[in-house]
This record gives C-alpha cells, structure tokens and sequence, in this order.
C-alpha cells in the first residue's frame, strides 16, 4: 500500500499512514529524502499501537538525526537500512548496512540476515560448509570497506560542509529573488537534516518552460542536475499492478517538478554563486 507524502518534507505523510493500516499491514516503510528524517516519535507511536514492525529507508540520512540522536543510533528504532553508494555522504563505492535493535529484535533474525548476505552460510573452515538458506552474494569487499573506514573518519567533516553549502544556497536564492517566481526551496533544517541534496521546485507552468529544458540550458551553462524522484506509483511496473499516479497526488506533482542542484563536501562557496547565476538566467 502505497502512501503519498507531506509538501512541505516531501516525506511519508503521517495522517495518511493511519489510515493506510488494515489487517494485512505488517511494517511501516518510510523514506528519509534527501536525508531529511521524519518525526520519529510521532511514527513509531503509531507503529507501537498498531503492533507493527518500522523498517527504516534511511539510504540517503546516514549522519541524520532525531532529538540530538542519530538515525540508527540507540534509540527509538527497529530496522534501518544505509546506503554507501557512491553518491551518497560516505560511500564504499557500492554497499550499504543494516542496523538491528536487539532489543526489539531477537538474535535468530539478525543471524538469518548474516547469513542472507553470503549465500546462506552457517559454518565454513576445515570442517567443510554449511548452508540451511537460500542467499545472495551481497557481502561487503575488503577493498570496499577500507575505503569506508577512511570516508568515516571524515564524515562530521564532510557533514559540516555540507550544512554550510546548504546555508549558502539559502542565503543565495535570498538574494537573487528567485522565490518570488515561485521557486520551492526545502525546508531548512539545520538540525536533524545531513543535506544529503538539495532540492527545489520548478513552478513549470508558471515558467512556460518544461523541466527538460531547463535542465538542458542549465547543462549548456556546465550545471549538472538531476530529478530525484518521479513518484513510483507511475512506473511501468506498478501501473501493471493498478496503481496509478492519481493515487498519490502530491509525490505525483512533486516528482514532476523536483530538481536536484549540485552539493557536494569539496563545493565552494563561489560555485553555488555559479548555480545560482546559472537558475537566474535560464529561468529570467
């Protein structure tokens, strides 16, 4: 059961996950975009009442956190999944993690898992192999987690630089006046966000512009964006199956209409100025 999200976060909307529940749900599934986390209270209380299992997407908000805690850490959590792809804040180059709350959890499932990332074994050394699973070849590389282990020791660093860049476009988008054609800036949360990127709204029609275009002159002018994401209920695969955009409205409009600007750890400040001159133009 799909659900559609909040304008303002751009996350699952909490009103409508209560009325989403029925007698076939199992487990809540939110997506932290962008690294933005949710009211973490308000979604586990309604998981709690409901007797239901919360499994973190927390791909994008390694480094995020809720009430001074950081997503995954000791707290109010059962499930949560990071990614360290290569775009992401700390990367492996390709990888992830799954982190259990053994008090919430017990000890056969976070073993199943062990085994379910490496072809489902049990035991393997002199006294042969063992295998009671079915699993995949989804173990991390050596190779991958050394340069884990040295992007981890930066993280706050790269985190720091991050919030700044994203104070920067704010201040920016300030100044030039955008926000006065209707461009949708994010919320500006400095607390609990990672800034993982840094998205904003097209007013499209207002523009007279499709987003391909813009897209393509900001590309001409050397900006690289991109869309993140179009709403999942329009996919091929899901409208198979009878879903249908029109079913989530909101991530439908949004999803038409987001565009990813460029923020990374080693920006300056003088290239979001170049962003930013760069939207100005192609939006004037």
């Amino acid at each position: 059961v799909f659900v559609d999200i909040d304008p303002k976060t751009r996350n699952l909307d909490l009103h409508q996950v209560q009325s989403a529940i029925n007698n076939k749900t199992k487990a809540i599934m939110p997506v932290y975009l962008a690294g933005l986390p949710l009211d973490i209270d308000a979604l586990y209380t309604i998981a709690e009442n409901h007797q239901l299992r919360v499994i973190e997407d927390a791909a994008q908000a390694l480094g995020s956190s809720w009430n001074g805690l950081r997503i995954g850490a000791k707290g109010r959590h059962d499930l949560v999944s990071f990614s360290f792809q290569a775009n992401k804040n700390l990367t492996t180059i390709e990888g992830g993690c799954l982190v259990f709350n053994t008090d919430r959890f017990g000890g056969d499932q976070v073993s199943l898992a062990e085994k379910l990332r490496l072809q489902g074994l049990v035991r393997h050394g002199p006294d042969g192999m063992e295998v009671d699973v079915l699993g995949g070849k989804d173990n991390l590389t050596d190779v991958n987690a050394v340069i884990g282990l040295h992007q981890l020791k930066q993280l706050e660093r790269f985190q720091e630089q991050r919030i700044a860049l994203a104070r920067h476009y704010f201040d920016r988008f300030e100044q030039s006046g955008l926000s006065k054609i209707g461009l949708g800036l994010p919320i500006a949360d400095f607390v609990n966000s990672n800034w993982h990127m840094f998205q904003v709204l097209l007013p499209l029609e207002r523009l007279g512009q499709t987003r391909s275009q813009i897209m393509l002159a900001l590309k001409e002018r050397g900006i690289g964006t991109g869309v993140h994401y179009p709403a999942i209920t329009g996919f091929a695969l899901y409208r198979q199956r009878g879903y249908s955009p029109e079913a989530t409205p909101v991530a439908n409009q949004i999803g038409q209409s987001i565009l990813t600007l460029p923020l990374f750890p080693t920006m300056t400040e003088a290239d979001i100025d170049r962003v930013v001159k760069a939207l100005q133009e192609v939006l004037a």
